[in-house]
């Protein structure tokens, strides 16, 4: 019985130190409760990306239907609402996990969507710590000029809240019952 006690104990240690570092990924489910569609204002993904920390690991929750869709697309294809040839996911909702550090480029390829301002633009970074959300296209090497038109002042509403201590804790303490009925 102590060896399985020593042993819950230690997943518990373990899952609190990676709750504590940021290696849980956090799903951000994209323009929160307007989803993903054709937005008003049109700066509202950029206004929301300002707001959001993305992580390698994040997920990205794009809530649409039709005849909405998602494709990730090149800086240029971004720029021109061009998917090109990048692969378009036409059956939502579509999660896509952010795999690599940098800028990552998304846009809805129906009619006029993009230009109506269905598009997005997400920047990661190594760790939720160090990584940064910019409103407009950026690269890794050097920024690029800030978007011509200015996205609106920051609100509170629609945006999803930081994971709170107490949420962590809850979290953690869940599998430590978890793991203590099963041992």
């Amino acid at each position: 019985m102590a060896g399985a006690m020593s042993n819950v104990l230690f997943i518990v240690a373990v899952a609190i130190i990676m709750v504590s570092n940021g290696v849980v990924a956090e799903t951000h489910i994209v323009g929160d409760k307007s989803g993903w569609t054709v937005p008003s204002p049109a700066t509202l993904y950029s206004t929301w990306a300002a707001k959001q920390d993305f992580a390698i690991g994040d997920i990205l929750d794009f809530q649409f239907s039709a005849p909405h869709n998602v494709a990730e697309v090149s800086k240029e294809g971004y720029e021109a609402c061009d998917p090109g040839n990048a692969e378009v996911f036409a059956i939502g909702p579509k999660e896509i996990t952010l795999n690599t550090t940098g800028p990552h480029y998304f846009v809805c390829t129906f009619a006029s969507h993009c230009v109506g301002g269905q598009k997005l633009v997400v920047t990661v970074g190594s760790t939720s710590d160090s990584s940064d959300a910019s409103p407009g296209p950026t690269t890794t090497a050097s920024p690029s000029p800030a978007p011509s038109v200015a996205p609106p002042p920051p609100s509170d509403v629609g945006s999803s809240p930081p994971l709170s201590i107490t949420s962590t804790f809850f979290s953690v303490s869940f599998i430590a019952s978890i793991m203590a009925i099963l041992f």
